[in-house]
């Protein structure tokens, strides 16, 4: 892993968990250069020893950086598989959910379409009633009418009545007084 930082801009063959582990690799020594060139304040001294001293460390450490990839590529399968799960169960949930509404949907559909059927009957039942009222009120008048023509000619025969009245009581009295 350490030779893959060193090793800027050449593309390897092997992951960064399968590369060898060598400290004696000639691209090191020119990038501990250039380090020391950029960094003048890192120094060799003894809290910084030159790199090449830990090369009898690096196949252990090789060894745990090979362990730990594979540790490292368990938990990612491990932590794939919980995400997959959590995601399984999440799509679960949502399918469910989707069948819920989807039966709410399909039974407020039900209701809206007998609603809608009730509010059709209802108008229909209210435009019977409206042309029953028109045509009641159309008899009314009418009939109003006609009371109002009877009551004329009702008054009309009374006044006639009265004035064939008295003018028989006229001719009585007047017959009535010729013979006395």
């Amino acid at each position: 892993m350490l030779s893959a930082l060193y090793n800027l801009g050449k593309p390897s063959d092997s992951p960064p968990c399968h590369r060898s582990m060598r400290y004696d690799d000639p691209n090191v020594k020119p990038q501990v250069e250039i380090t020391r060139k950029f960094c003048p304040d890192v120094r060799r001294t003894a809290s910084y020893p030159d790199i090449t001293k830990y090369s009898g460390d690096a196949s252990d450490t090789e060894l745990k950086l090979q362990k730990q990839c594979i540790v490292n590529t368990e938990l990612k399968r491990l932590l794939i598989a919980s995400v997959g799960d959590a995601l399984a169960n999440k799509l679960e949930k949502l399918a469910k959910e989707k069948a819920q509404l989807n039966e709410q949907v399909n039974i407020l559909a039900r209701q809206t379409a007998a609603d809608a059927e009730k509010i059709e009957n209802l108008s229909i039942q209210g435009d019977i009633w409206k042309s029953k009222f028109l045509a009641a009120r159309v008899v009314v008048n009418e009939l109003t009418v006609w009371k109002d023509s009877i009551t004329t000619k009702l008054h009309d025969s009374q006044n006639s009545l009265r004035k064939l009245e008295e003018h028989s009581k006229r001719i009585c009295y007047t017959l009535h007084q010729a013979d006395r």
